[in-house]
């Protein structure tokens, strides 16, 4: 163990007496005497805490009678200030009469902006006409299309015709072909049973070496067998004899161990019993203490308790009388709402009708569109059966290329005759020179025919790019239509104009919503506009009773007002000196501003010039309506656009798949002729290689002779390494004997031989510290715990102390059964016993120098 960490401890010099003079019992009660004196001393400090934690609760007492008295003070002031509201409110009343009015007006503007929506509806009809006009053109075209492509039926009918002839052409040759290859196998069947004879002679030699090969490799595997053999059997007897010595060893061990621990039990239980007795008197006086302390407490926190609740009764009551007469009042206000919101109700129903018209106009214009969807699937099932059509040319063009391969086999057996008639073999070549200029005829043929189908596609090509223009013009109508759309308008009130918010908005696609989250800065203008993403939004905002905006000045109407509320919420009392002019500037202090933008100013005006107002918070409900028409029409739009897209794509990825593979025919051909001309080279090259591999094979045979003598000469060689490596491992282990004998020497003089009595004494000491192991550990963790309330951890520390002590103690172990088996009369428990008790002091002094000197 490391004990860096206690170098400056008190307790580090007694330490190293106790290692050199560990049987002096006097020093170690002295020890113990000290740590007592600090535990008595931590007890005092505990008590002076608790004094000073009751002083500071008649502290909070004091504290809490002088609020009470504060807030029955505080009640006087509460009912004047109840008296002015009323009146406030009374004159509120009169005012919202004169705003009925006002309300009529803004539904007459209502009526204006409604004819405006109408006027901007019958544009939109008139673009979509257009829009109408132009599918009508696209559908045409289509038609066009349509022709050309029963244009090219016809001529893939032609080029049908033309296949035929060409394997008619083909049968005729091929007769001729199979006529001169039967003369060429005649003569390949004689030539092959010669090369049958030689080859079975080269046979029976190679077998005899093979067979005088095997006998030698089977004798030198037997003796290689037998030396393993001697060697595991002597590994097998060493094991045996080492395992019995372990064992006799462990016998006595366990036998001595158990009749030492029954004495210890007995002597253990006697001293435990002494001790509980004596800590238990010292604890219950303190216990008792503590106990009236907290009864005292527990007593004066019920006494404060009654009282708060008593005053906030009493507050309770006047709050009720209070919001009983502030209700009578917002009932008779909400009454005169409900006839107005009736009124406006009727004149919305009128407007629903008509927009419900709109709606059937719009479902119309939907019906169109499924008819288009139906035609363009007609064209897609001809495009379909044009595909079927050139899967039969390709089904036509293998057929030739497994014609071609069986041509090739038998171009096989005509390069094998050449040997022995270099004469027909010149004849044959010519033939297939002949058959090769057909062949390049035939692709000739066939490359003009792909120019034709080039030149097609080209024109077809045309068409479609026409067609994509048409659909991006049509494309950018709608782009800007979804422009108009996508504007919509926001109505806030002047605070949050004069504070800045964000708005939280959900736009319906479909089946879909889209929640966007607007922010409004500060000082922002009426008709101002706000980009998110791709939508752009107007902001408004709703006229106040007592305020307006004039650039970036803000005014305020104060006439028969005792106090005003500004738009950031901070109230002001009306002062003789603002009623006295017909305008007055509120003035500022360090950081504060009154008007928008820290540049404006605020004004208190005792009338308000007369304007005409913009619309009520009705226009919500007519804004929501509009923007679920928009909705609906962006719908329609993008379907109609989607499928447009998909219809391009999917027709130019077929054409451009059908020139592929008409390419890709006739580039697989022009290789297949090439393959041909490389073939006949290739096949007058393995002639010559097969002459080359006979001579080679003699050159093996003779080889293989050498490496027969060279591996034999190997063997003996090895042999006589492995009887060099069995005489040097035996001179290892005589060595490595001699080395044990010196070291067991060197341990019998390094340990002490001591005498009987000691031995005895010190065994019984391992045997208890062993036992109450545990028990130490548990006292010191838990009187650590105690003190430090969960703030750090010390149970590391103390496993690892424990943990180098079991190692240390098992070293010491084996090192005495080594001396046992070599017969020494050596004795090691002394030391395991000696390093025992030191750690033990060690880690409870440091366990009371963190409880005392350093808590944390």
């Amino acid at each position: 163990m490391d004990l860096k960490e206690y170098k400056n401890s008190p307790f580090i010099l007694k330490f190293k007496e106790l290692n050199e003079n560990i049987s002096n019992i006097e020093e170690v009660k002295k020890l113990e005497i000290e740590m007592m004196k600090l535990y008595d001393t931590k007890i005092q400090d505990i008590q002076n805490q608790c004094r000073g934690l009751l002083d500071k609760t008649i502290q909070t007492r004091d504290e809490i009678k002088k609020e009470n008295n504060n807030l029955k003070s505080a009640i006087s002031v509460m009912r004047e200030s109840v008296d002015r509201e009323k009146k406030y409110y009374q004159e509120q009343y009169l005012k919202k009469e004169s705003e009925a009015n006002i309300h009529k007006r803004q539904v007459e503007e209502i009526e204006i902006e409604k004819k405006s929506l109408e006027d901007k509806m019958n544009k939109l009809k008139e673009e979509k006409q257009q829009a109408d006009d132009e599918r009508n053109l696209a559908i045409d075209e289509m038609m066009k299309l349509k022709e050309e492509l029963e244009n090219e039926k016809l001529n893939l009918l032609k080029l049908k015709d033309m296949n035929e002839t060409l394997e008619a052409q083909l049968k005729v040759e091929k007769k001729k072909k199979i006529e001169g290859v039967d003369e060429l196998k005649c003569q390949v069947v004689k030539i092959q049973k010669t090369k049958e004879e030689t080859e079975k002679k080269f046979n029976k030699e190679i077998e005899e070496l093979k067979q005088t090969n095997r006998e030698i490799s089977k004798k030198l595997e037997a003796e290689i067998k037998k030396k393993e053999d001697a060697k595991e059997m002597a590994k097998a007897e060493l094991t045996r004899s080492f395992k019995k010595l372990l064992n006799a060893v462990k016998e006595e061990t366990e036998k001595n161990s158990q009749t030492e621990i029954k004495q210890l039990k007995r002597e253990n239980e006697e001293l435990q019993k002494r001790k509980g007795n004596e800590m238990r008197n010292e604890i219950q006086p303190l216990k008792r203490k503590i106990e009236e302390m907290e009864l005292k407490r527990k007593e004066e926190e019920e006494v404060h308790k009654k009282e708060i609740k008593a005053i906030e009764l009493q507050k309770e009551k006047e709050i009720k009388e209070v919001k009983e007469v502030l209700t009578q009042k917002i009932n008779q206000l909400k009454q005169e709402k409900e006839n107005i919101d009736y009124k406006l109700s009727i004149e919305l129903k009128d407007e629903k009708s008509e927009i419900n018209k709109l709606k059937q106009k719009i479902t119309n214009n939907e019906t169109k569109e499924k008819k288009l969807l139906s035609q363009i699937e007609t064209l897609q099932t001809h495009l379909s059966k044009k595909e079927q059509e050139f899967v039969v040319m390709k089904e036509a063009g293998e057929k030739l290329k497994k014609e071609n391969e069986d041509i090739k086999e038998k171009n096989k057996q005509l390069i094998e005759v050449s040997k022995t008639n270099e004469k027909a073999q010149q004849e044959i070549i010519n033939q297939k020179d002949k058959e090769i200029q057909n062949v390049n005829a035939e692709l000739n043929q066939m490359k003009t025919v792909n120019t034709t189908i080039t030149s097609e596609l080209a024109k077809e090509q045309t068409t479609t790019k026409t067609l994509q223009n048409e659909i991006n013009t049509a494309l950018k109508i709608i782009d800007e239509m979804e422009k108009e759309i996508n504007t919509f308008t926001i109505w806030i009130p002047l605070e949050e104009s004069f504070l800045g918010t964000k708005k939280r908005i959900q736009l319906n696609h479909g089946l879909v919503t889209e929640e966007l989250h607007v922010p409004i800065h500060t000082g922002v203008k009426d008709n101002e506009q706000v980009k998110v993403g791709d939508y752009t939004f107007t902001i408004r905002i709703f006229p106040h009773k007592y305020c307006w905006r004039e650039g970036d000045d803000l005014y305020i109407n104060i006439k028969g007002c005792e106090f005003f509320t500004h738009p950031s919420g901070r109230k002001f009392s009306v002062l003789m000196e603002m009623l006295n002019t017909d305008k007055y500037l509120l003035k500022t202090k360090e950081k504060e501003h009154w008007g928008y933008n820290e540049i404006g100013d605020c004004y208190l005006v005792k009338e308000r010039p007369d304007k005409t107002v913009p619309l009520s918070n009705k226009v919500d409900e007519l804004k929501k309506h509009y923007l679920e028409d928009k909705n609906m029409l962006m719908q329609t739009i993008k379907k109609t656009q989607k499928i447009l897209i998909d219809n391009s794509i999917i027709n130019d990825s077929i054409r451009e798949t059908t020139h592929k593979t008409k390419l890709q025919k006739v580039n697989d051909k022009e290789k297949q002729v090439k393959e041909k001309e490389v073939q006949v080279n290739d096949k007058e090259k393995q002639v010559n290689e097969k002459e080359v591999q006979v001579n080679d094979k003699e050159k093996q045979v003779n080889d293989k002779e050498k490496q027969i003598n060279q591996t034999k000469e190997e063997l003996e060689k090895k042999e006589s390494q492995i009887k060099q490596n069995q005489n040097s491992l035996e001179k290892e282990k005589e060595a490595i004997e001699k080395k044990k004998k010196g070291l067991i020497k060197k341990l019998e003089t390094s340990v002490e031989i001591i005498n009987e009595e000691q031995k005895s004494t010190w065994v019984n000491q391992l045997v208890i510290f062993e036992k109450n192991k545990n028990t130490f550990k548990d006292i010191i963790t838990r009187a650590l715990n105690e003190r430090l309330n969960g703030k750090g951890s010390v149970e590391d520390k103390i496993n690892k102390l424990f943990a180098e002590l079991s190692e240390k103690i098992q070293i010491l172990e084996d090192v005495q059964l080594i001396l046992k088996q070599n017969d020494s009369k050596s004795f090691v428990n002394p030391l395991i016993v000696v390093t025992g008790i030191v750690v033990v002091v060690v880690s409870i002094c440091i366990g009371y120098k963190c409880i005392y000197k350093n808590p944390n």
